[in-house]
């Protein structure tokens, strides 16, 4: 279990963005499922590229299976990618073709539409800055690390989610394989925080924000109460509470020379922080210097 803000809450270690050989992946699908099973994992979202899958056909290896899907409306932002949208809890057969000639927005309302849990997928990749997200409505999560997009060092989102929550804009960040190849396997995943271990609690956790990134560090508690920030931890070489601008607080960085324990809990104090509507998110880093960010909270 896990304490997430005063609720017990069942970890679901996931995957949210994941290509078989159903579009341009590498791996079969129900090899892919095997592997994510046997590294642990308790959800994975197929999310091939313009499909949903027939889940029924798949031997889900104890692992909760939900469809998805990745889509790429055409028009986009001009001299940059296309948009790269990841649907979550898609049903099976929702038609998608009709996506390739709307909008960002009119896809995200789609998506919506459906029932589905619409997620802007790698916008550094893409080359999109904060002020191209800034208009777009009724989504509230965005990768903010994406194994895949490694390789030419566009992983990491993470200046471009600052920018929306110092504009004021509620948005939540996972952590992704999307895989397509074997070298992409197991290097990022969002631990979501549910109340059942079913695909729709899930689901309802990713809607509520219940949920935190990594690409190691696992939470086992954090709070937010009378001002005071708190949070367990796996091993740690520091801890900072980001905000809004340039403030935030942190802990000492531990170093190995230093022949100190790592940090595995923290507590800051808020209670005089005058810095009212800012954003506060926890960022922890490990010895390997994998990062797990939370999701943020917002001053009175």
């Amino acid at each position: 279990m896990i304490s997430y803000y005063g609720k017990n809450l069942i970890p679901l270690k996931a995957n949210l963005h994941a290509h078989t050989t159903v579009s341009d992946g590498k791996i079969e699908p129900q090899e892919l499922i095997r592997r994510y099973a046997e590294k642990g994992y308790d959800f994975l979202n197929l999310t091939d590229h313009w499909k949903t899958h027939e889940l029924s056909q798949y031997d889900n290896h104890g692992m909760l299976l939900c469809s998805g899907t990745e889509v790429h409306p055409v028009y986009g932002v001009e001299g940059k990618s296309p948009w790269h949208v990841v649907g979550v809890g898609v049903p099976t057969g929702t038609e998608l073709e009709s996506v390739k000639t709307k909008t960002i927005q009119e896809t995200i309302d789609y998506l919506n539409s459906v029932g589905a849990i619409s997620i802007v997928a790698h916008p550094y990749w893409c080359g999109f800055s904060s002020a191209d997200l800034m208009p777009l409505k009724n989504y509230n999560i965005m990768e903010v690390f994406n194994t895949e997009c490694i390789y030419i060092g566009r992983a990491y989102s993470q200046q471009t989610w600052d920018e929306l929550l110092q504009a004021g804009q509620n948005i939540n960040a996972v952590a992704v394989d999307d895989v397509h190849k074997e070298s992409s396997l197991f290097h990022g995943f969002t631990v979501i925080c549910a109340e059942e271990r079913t695909v729709e609690s899930a689901v309802d956790a990713l809607r509520k924000g219940n949920f935190y990134a990594s690409r190691g560090p696992m939470i086992e508690k954090i709070s937010f109460e009378n001002g005071i920030f708190s949070a367990d931890f796996s091993p740690v070489i520091n801890a900072k509470l980001v905000m809004s601008a340039s403030a935030g607080l942190y802990t000492p960085q531990v170093y190995e020379t230093d022949n100190a324990e790592c940090i595995t809990h923290v507590e800051f104090d808020l209670r005089n922080v005058n810095r009212p509507g800012s954003y506060v998110r926890l960022q922890i880093t490990d010895k390997n210097g994998l990062d797990a960010w939370c999701n943020p909270c917002r001053l009175n």
